[in-house]
């Protein structure tokens, strides 16, 4: 098993681009572990296999259990019941977490160029997303339990 989770090469020079001047997303004090996380949930319906060259982004000992459970979620959340003792090997989850970062940096690249680099209106439509998804996938899953 790799120590590191690894990301496309082309994707640390984005990330140390966004984590510079701009900060956008205020990436310059965020931890490397949410920069994945949060570029894994964008990608998390398109997983694609990590280009070359990868580039070891996150020693893997420094990673808090919260956030290896939430990365192991990814793969595990896909699986059916006759395969979730498959699903649950660790390497297998972070290697599904960094197939999902590999689209998801290119999904934030395009929705920062659809804000036109406005990093209030990305925060905005970002926030929307996450609105629409509560409101078709969450909430109607509470509903039916109450």
């Amino acid at each position: 098993m790799a120590d590191r989770i690894f990301i496309n090469k082309k994707h640390r020079e984005t990330i140390d681009f966004w984590s510079g001047e701009k900060n956008i997303l205020d990436f310059k004090s965020i931890e490397n572990i949410e920069k994945f996380t949060l570029a894994a949930s964008l990608g998390i319906e398109n997983p694609l296999p990590v280009s070359k060259p990868r580039d070891g982004y996150i020693r893997l000992s420094s990673i808090q259990t919260y956030n290896k459970a939430l990365l192991s979620s990814i793969l595990l959340g896909k699986a059916q019941n006759d395969e979730i003792d498959k699903c649950a090997d660790e390497e297998k989850c972070l290697e599904e977490a960094e197939k999902c970062v590999e689209s998801g940096f290119q999904i934030l690249k395009d929705k920062l160029n659809e804000a036109r680099g406005d990093e209030e209106l990305l925060c905005k439509r970002l926030m929307a997303e996450i609105e629409l998804l509560y409101e078709t996938k969450v909430k109607p899953g509470l509903e039916v339990s109450e």
